[in-house]
């Protein structure tokens, strides 16, 4: 009876707070709504409605991310994640979007412009790079013959590895997506940018 209560109160308050601070846009309500979503996700995981909790819990990490506390997205990219583990069916009410916002989130953590405007300007440079490596590498007379340039496969960061995660989620659950071109695009860039 005690536990039901504690997680009623909490579901209550959560809910309240976050609808009282969209209507302000107070940031101390929306920190306090975070505070009570996250504590009923983390003590009361199999209530029937952690699913509606989550995708909440989420979108208000996402919110307080878009007004300026920008470490929120990299709280909140995960969390979207875990919406779309929990109910993987294609006919989900929060999958699709959650697997994108998830993706936008990740986006907009590590700062990523997909726009392909300096995209294409950091792909010249690098093939600039490669071609000033390969004069340089080229022998004089009497010189012995250059070693071809090799692109060692560099480390993913971790952000990036997760973000790369959150483009197979949506890449599998939302495969009929308009935005699947470009998903794909970008995941496939962080292997060439890391030359895998």
């Amino acid at each position: 009876e005690c536990r039901d209560s504690t997680a009623a109160s909490l579901r209550e308050l959560a809910t309240v707070w976050h609808k009282e601070a969209q209507k302000t846009k107070d940031k101390d309500v929306y920190s306090l709504a975070q505070y009570l979503y996250k504590e009923y996700i983390n003590k009361f995981p199999k209530e029937k409605d952690i699913y509606l909790m989550t995708f909440y819990y989420a979108e208000l990490l996402f919110t307080l991310g878009a007004n300026g506390e920008t470490e929120k997205f990299c709280e909140s990219a995960p969390i979207y994640t875990q919406v779309v583990k929990l109910d993987p069916d294609p006919k989900a009410k929060y999958l699709k979007e959650a697997a994108y916002a998830a993706v936008i989130s990740w986006k907009n953590c590590l700062a990523i412009d997909d726009s392909g405007g300096d995209t294409a300007e950091k792909q010249r440079q690098k093939r600039e790079e490669l071609k000033k490596q390969k004069t340089a590498a080229k022998p004089k007379k009497d010189e012995e013959a250059p070693k071809t340039v090799e692109l060692a496969e560099k480390p993913i960061e971790e952000k990036k590895k997760k973000m790369l995660e959150a483009f197979e989620t949506y890449i599998k659950y939302v495969p009929a997506a308009p935005e699947l071109v470009k998903i794909k695009w970008n995941k496939a860039y962080i292997y060439y940018e890391y030359n895998h």
